[in-house]
């Protein structure tokens, strides 16, 4: 007589790691999709976030980003003008040094652009001030949307037509051409290059993108794709317009209009961050094409952890570029190539120096601060 055996299967658990975009519905169809034999059901639930990883607030972000910054202008008080020589080495750089020296407080303050908008220590940094300072300004956006979350597409909406105006009033009242050197305009980065009401459009449209992007990372969403065509093609042609289309204004007989200067002023930085978000929506929801493949590739996952020190150099190398130069440089575009990559090249190598010795480092302590005070 036989007798009849079950078997006892042991509860698996089990987990996987997926990115933050990923839902639970994702999750499920792409393990029915890859393993046939099994059906799975994953709730909502049942994903945990993992907290594992530090996050940073604005003094830490602060922490990070301002020893790079302090470094450069050490460097400049210090050892920059020891570093090179020729005819015009002085008058080109030596302005930097006394700037810092008398400046620096300002600087690494990042009000400069307030209180001395005319003497910049570093000229790059102009937008270290102002992101800074639309940092600490952004909780007065940021708390009323989050409170009331009907107003958001008003306040936004307000707020990036108001300041595209602040900037086209700006350009008409000093007659600012499209084209421009800080030297045409006296006071220049006082009264539009380096302040928070000419450059705050740009800042406020990325923070309505990033609105969008948290509204919408959990969801599917569905474009038809003539309009998906047709938001591509516009974006090509008005970003193509906003660099090539300044080229009558080098000819010599262009003739000033105050009426066009003054609305490419105030438009063209708003309608080129415009674009730069519709590129990053469309490659976040699936709508990229060739384009997020190209940005995808990992070699930009490189440029990405130098980026800053990238920034913060360029200006610096090019500065010294142009200082020790002993003969008259003749204009070709052969050597306006070379210089762009020789420069590219050279300073993402002092980049991976600046980052391995004034940037990682603090974001290291900085992070063994954090998970010491949890």
């Amino acid at each position: 007589m036989s007798q009849e055996r079950s078997a006892v299967v042991p509860q698996l658990h089990w987990s996987i790691c997926v990115p933050d975009g990923c839902t639970a519905e994702d999750v499920e169809a792409h393990l029915n999709s890859s393993v046939r034999t099994q059906l799975f059901t994953v709730k909502e639930d049942q994903c945990q976030t993992n907290e594992s990883q530090p996050k940073l607030n604005s003094g830490d972000w602060a922490t990070i980003l301002t020893p790079p910054y302090a470094a450069l202008i050490v460097l400049y008080i210090t050892l920059f003008m020891k570093l090179g020589s020729g005819p015009i080495w002085e008058s080109s750089n030596q302005h930097m040094q006394d700037t810092c020296k008398e400046y620096w407080w300002s600087s690494l303050l990042y009000i400069q652009n307030l209180v001395n908008a005319n003497r910049f220590c570093a000229g790059q940094s102009w937008y270290l001030f102002v992101d800074m300072q639309l940092y600490i300004l952004s909780p007065l956006i940021l708390i009323p949307i989050g409170k009331w979350p009907k107003i958001t597409p008003y306040v936004f909406g307000i707020l990036i037509i108001i300041f595209t105006i602040i900037p086209t009033i700006v350009a008409w009242h000093y007659e600012i051409p499209v084209l421009i050197s800080n030297s045409e305009i006296p006071d220049w980065n006082k009264i539009y290059y380096a302040q928070v009401h000419t450059r705050a459009g740009p800042w406020i449209i990325g923070l309505a993108l990033g609105y969008i992007l948290f509204q919408t990372k959990h969801k599917n969403v569905r474009i038809n794709k003539i309009i998906v065509t047709l938001m591509w093609l516009l974006t090509a042609v008005v970003m193509s317009y906003i660099i090539f289309g300044t080229y009558p204004e080098l000819r010599d007989d262009f003739q000033y209009s105050r009426l066009f200067s003054s609305i490419y002023v105030g438009l063209h930085r708003n309608i080129w961050t415009l674009g730069i978000c519709w590129i990053v929506f469309a490659c976040i929801h699936g709508y990229g094409g060739p384009v997020n493949w190209f940005l995808s590739l990992s070699v930009f996952q490189f440029f990405a952890k130098i980026t800053y020190a990238l920034y913060l150099l360029s200006e610096t190398f090019q500065n010294y570029d142009r200082g020790i130069v002993r003969v008259p440089v003749i204009f070709r575009d052969y050597n306006v190539l070379q210089s762009f990559f020789s420069t590219t090249c050279f300073c993402s190598l002092l980049s991976i120096i600046w980052v391995l010795s004034f940037e990682s480092p603090f974001a290291v302590i900085d992070g063994v601060i954090i998970k010491a005070g949890e």
